[in-house]
């Protein structure tokens, strides 16, 4: 199980940086 941890770990920090970049851009278009 201890080989999975990061793996999961790693499709998770992939998936959520694109949500991030997107709300980011979304919360700063109004500020702009």
């Amino acid at each position: 199980m201890s080989v999975l941890y990061p793996l999961i770990q790693a499709l998770v920090l992939f998936a959520v940086a694109p949500l991030l970049s997107g709300i980011t851009r979304v919360a700063r278009a109004p500020l702009a």
